[in-house]
């Protein structure tokens, strides 16, 4: 009898707690496998129209950045991502691929990462990326402006306006 209400309490609690997260409306990324027209809308500060926010960040020598900086006279796509999340995986070899058969620069594309500067060094060297990963020290972007979704991309044209914002379509 106890196994049995054991694994009936556990139900009850796997079924709670997928429930709050659906009416939560957190969303961790779809699967590979899903329409693109399913991806939920996420809301961040980051709006089109407005300036892209000039946030300290800092590059993998550990000096300090910021893309107006960093992009200064032409158009960037910030990727916004997490080294552990996979569809950050897709989306970071997507972004090679098109660099490596010349379909856009290297200084066209630019990620953000949360994570120390010996952590994005790996993760740039594993996945054999030629584009550059900046570190979001003071967790600005997530805290400020709400980006805690990834991988989430903005494109900002070469006077630092956004153009486009949302989730990366993988």
């Amino acid at each position: 009898m106890n196994n049995l209400m054991r694994t009936v309490a556990l139900a009850a609690t796997v079924m709670a707690v997928g429930g709050l997260g659906y009416l939560g409306g957190r969303w961790l990324g779809p699967s590979s496998n899903q329409p693109t027209a399913a991806i939920p809308m996420v809301r961040t500060g980051l709006l089109e129209g407005t300036r892209f926010p000039d946030v300290r960040l800092a590059a993998a020598s550990g000096e300090e950045a910021t893309l107006a900086a960093w992009a200064s006279g032409h158009d960037v796509t910030v990727l916004f991502l997490d080294p552990q999340c996979s569809p950050c995986g897709d989306a970071v070899e997507r972004w090679q691929s098109r660099i490596d058969a010349g379909q856009i620069r290297t200084e066209e594309v630019v990620g953000i990462a949360e994570q120390s500067s010996a952590e994005i060094a790996q993760y740039r060297e594993e996945k054999g990326l030629s584009f550059a990963i900046l570190r979001d020290v003071e967790f600005t972007f997530r805290e400020t402006y709400g980006v805690d979704v990834f991988p989430y991309e903005v494109s900002v044209d070469r006077d630092q306006i956004i153009r486009q914002a949302g989730l990366s379509r993988y």
